[in-house]
């Protein structure tokens, strides 16, 4: 894919080709991907780790701009491997150790009941 506009991190140019370097030493973007290499990627490239972005915008222009180029050289994945990369990441994602809504009968959670109580005897602090 041409550049018509240099990417841009934490207000300095990404450096598309250590990024490629680094992508390629773990094993290629599905790799990345699937063992969850990205903040190792985030302190080889000298990134902030505040940066909470960094991960999917990394892969975002890695997939745009470099993915192609590894496919033809290295021949780590296919777009289809790829794809089911995201997706299964999408899916982790969405998991939580707390349960569903699901879980509780499609309920959401509720408060206690003292902090229901708690509530009701408030007065504005402001004296409005």
């Amino acid at each position: 894919t041409p550049i018509n506009r240099l990417p841009i991190m934490a207000k300095q140019v990404l450096d598309l080709y250590e990024l490629y370097n680094l992508v390629v030493d773990r094993g290629g973007l599905v790799d990345v991907i699937n063992k969850k290499l990205w903040q190792e990627i985030i302190k080889g490239l000298k990134l902030p780790s505040s940066i909470t972005s960094a991960a999917f915008t990394l892969r975002t222009q890695y997939m745009k701009y470099l993915y192609p180029f590894e496919c033809e050289k290295k021949s780590f994945s296919n777009p289809a491997e790829l794809q089911c990369a995201i997706d299964g990441n999408r899916r982790e994602g969405r998991r939580s150790s707390y349960g569903t809504y699901g879980d509780m009968g499609g309920q959401p959670p509720l408060l206690p009941l003292q902090n229901f109580q708690n509530f009701q005897g408030l007065q504005n602090p402001l004296g409005l």
